[in-house]
């Protein structure tokens, strides 16, 4: 029985056995092979089998990124072959026709596979779909979050989120225990980003980068992800800022990048900080949701690599 093994993301070394008939995936977690990748279709592709030839294919089902085999976008399908790279989204997956039954196993073809492919993934130079279906190359701030973004220097709302705690949960629950809580972690704040309609920049370690429309938009993430951060073991901390930001390829970079970053850092142990601008703009929305938040104000705070005092906020749902 062929397998599909998970290369890259917070999902690596994940294993799939491969039915001899469809299989769907996606990033819905209603399909059977679930990639939690919010740069693909949540049914973005199957695996079907051919009995006539005994072969497998991949299928392209109008995703909006498209399919790559090797590096190359397939028109509609292709035959697979023991060793293919297929690459939706920023996730490289490994098919293989073995019957991978351990995850031991799977990481082990994972390495031996990127001998034979140490770059895979196109989504560095973004070949995407133009408005007339035909495929073009797109560079720089017009490919993935540019696109997003809509315009090389805007003003966006960036969050950055981090788990409290993380070393000593590690120490304490071992290694596999902790891979489980991560893997849940990740996979609600994608789920939020998703419903919120922000743009998940990136991560570094167990921290989140994220780009909101909205100052709203923002807070109401961060809040929703305080809240539920995917595991009732894991507490995160979240910093949220708004200001004006230069798409630099797949990232954000700015005063107001740093700014956020250093609102993170204010919130040491925990909860959900926000600077004074942002507080202006949800101020200025009134939603009528907000008026069960309690407000703390934090005069004063040090930011570093920005002169004088600055006023924060600390928020919070009232119980």
């Amino acid at each position: 029985m062929a397998s599909i093994i998970v290369m890259t993301g917070v999902q690596e070394g994940d294993y799939y056995a491969l039915d001899r008939g469809e299989n769907l995936l996606g990033r819905s977690q209603t399909v059977p092979i679930h990639i939690s990748d919010m740069r693909i279709s949540r049914k973005h592709m199957k695996i079907c089998f051919d009995k006539g030839r005994q072969e497998y294919r991949a299928v392209d089902l109008n995703s909006t990124y498209g399919v790559f085999i090797n590096g190359r976008r397939i028109e509609d399908q292709a035959v697979l072959v023991d060793g293919d790279c297929i690459t939706i989204g920023q996730t490289d997956l490994l098919f293989t026709l073995k019957d991978i039954t351990d995850r031991e196993s799977a990481l082990s073809h994972v390495k031996m596979s990127r001998l034979d492919f140490p770059t895979i993934n196109p989504s560095v130079y973004a070949e995407l779909a133009s408005d007339a279906g035909t495929t073009r190359r797109e560079k720089g701030p017009f490919r993935g979050f540019g696109r997003w973004a809509g315009s090389p220097k805007t003003t966006l709302a960036i969050v950055f989120t981090d788990m409290v705690g993380s070393t000593g949960l590690t120490h304490e629950l071992g290694n596999e225990s902790m891979d489980q809580i991560r893997r849940a972690h990740f996979a609600r704040a994608r789920r939020l980003i998703e419903k919120h309609q922000g743009y998940e920049i990136k991560t570094i370690g167990d921290e989140f980068m994220v780009a909101f429309r909205t100052a709203v938009s923002a807070l109401d993430f961060a809040l929703d992800f305080h809240d539920d951060t995917g595991d009732e073991r894991v507490r995160v901390r979240a910093g949220v800022h708004i200001g004006p930001v230069t798409v630099d390829e797949d990232d954000a970079q700015g005063a107001a990048v740093s700014y956020a970053a250093r609102v993170l850092g204010m919130a040491a142990e925990g909860g959900v900080w926000i600077s004074s601008e942002a507080k202006s703009h949800i101020d200025q929305e009134k939603a009528q949701y907000h008026g069960d938040l309690s407000w703390q104000r934090h005069p004063d705070c040090p930011l570093k690599g920005f002169p004088g005092k600055h006023l924060l906020w600390s928020v919070e749902r009232n119980p």
